[in-house]
């Protein structure tokens, strides 16, 4: 499966599940499940997942889907130009 098939399926599964942004959310997830950043993410849609990746992708868009917060799943979030170790413990970091 390609990376571009993969982003499909994801956005797919978390616009059933009511998720608001799903698009960027299923960006964020696959970026993370490839083990890439976010800004090579384009250039590496066209290519086999590599392994494991799947099954990543899947677990994480299961916990989206659940409502856990994507800075949770992927364990970090940027803000104010550095970026947070973030986990289940502490609060999510948002400019608010």
């Amino acid at each position: 499966m390609t990376g571009a098939e993969a982003l499909a399926e994801a956005i797919r599964a978390l616009t059933a599940a009511g998720v608001p942004d799903a698009p960027r959310d299923a960006r964020a997830l696959l970026a993370h499940a490839m083990g890439v950043d976010r800004g090579r993410l384009t250039l590496l849609l066209p290519d086999p997942l590599p392994p494991g990746a799947m099954t990543r992708l899947e677990a994480a868009v299961a916990a989206r889907a659940a409502r856990q917060p994507v800075a949770q799943i992927t364990g970090r979030r940027a803000f104010w130009g550095h970026t947070f170790h973030v986990t289940p413990d502490v609060l999510d970091p948002r400019p608010e």
